[in-house]
């Protein structure tokens, strides 16, 4: 009769601290998960900002481009027109 008493209460002990290990684990796994989900949802906001942002650049990429062209044919056309313009605006010194 002590005997069983004694596994008893040995299995009664066992079970709460199977309990509390079980609690443990189970809020730990809990805070891992939520640590997770919010690493995840932060990742994708980023991914999201950088396609935001190569998109941009892209764009930009080509408007400067764009601008390019247009100022070296302006510079082409109009080469003649600015050394002109510029013999008869500003004199020369004497060297």
């Amino acid at each position: 009769m002590v005997m069983t008493e004694k596994i008893e209460s040995r299995v009664s002990l066992m079970q709460y601290i199977n309990t509390v290990l079980i609690t443990l684990v189970l809020a730990v796994s809990g805070f891992i998960f939520t640590k997770v989900e919010l690493i995840e949802r932060k990742q994708n906001e980023a991914g999201a900002e950088l396609i935001r942002l190569k998109t941009v650049q892209d764009i930009n990429t080509v408007n400067i481009s764009n601008l390019h062209n247009r100022v070296f044919s302006l510079e082409v056309d109009n080469t003649e027109k600015l050394k002109k313009w510029i013999d008869e605006n500003y004199t020369r010194k004497p060297q």
